[in-house]
């Protein structure tokens, strides 16, 4: 389950990185233009220290590619979360996908890239369903890539509309 904005092509972006337990990220790069571009990309941890040296991925015109991000920087220690940034002088369109393996089940979701070179003006994201039970359960995930501190606020409303109060960081 994922709120995502649309897809735009962009000469600089950032992505959430989880390889917690269980977890990769995936990183899907498209150059959907008629230049080559080699797309930089740079690691950093959750205080925004970079902690390995940037990789470069070079596409052909209209091609694409897709990896994991232990692939692309394989001295990453398992539990990481961070961002990676993405860099490139032709723009390029990129989806970012979570991966959970939980015993016998191999599950993805999208993960939402934001354009650091684009102005958004959307205020309001929707996540469409949570869940919690039959052994899934959901994650939010907030991350402020300004430089000022900003004050989320989350609502919570039944499928009829109706405020939700959900308990928060606790077992039931």
């Amino acid at each position: 389950m994922t709120g995502m904005f649309p897809a735009v092509s962009s000469n600089r972006a950032r992505a959430f990185v989880d390889m917690t337990e269980g977890h990769d990220s995936d990183l899907a790069i498209l150059n959907d233009s008629n230049r080559a571009a080699d797309v930089r990309l740079t690691i950093f941890d959750i205080l925004g220290n970079a902690v390995q040296p940037s990789v470069t991925v070079t596409l052909q015109p209209q091609a694409q590619t897709a990896q994991l991000v232990s692939q692309l920087f394989p001295r990453l220690p398992r539990g990481f979360r961070g961002t990676v940034e993405i860099n490139s002088l032709v723009p390029v369109q990129l989806v970012t996908l979570r991966s959970t393996l939980t015993g016998d089940r191999f599950l993805l979701a999208a993960f939402p890239i934001e354009p650091l070179d684009i102005s958004r003006n959307e205020r309001v994201m929707f996540f469409p369903y949570l869940v919690d039970g039959a052994g899934f359960t959901s994650e939010i995930f907030l991350s402020n890539l300004g430089t000022a501190a900003s004050a989320p606020r989350l609502s919570f409303t039944s499928q009829a509309g109706e405020s939700l109060r959900l308990l928060i960081g606790q077992t039931k």
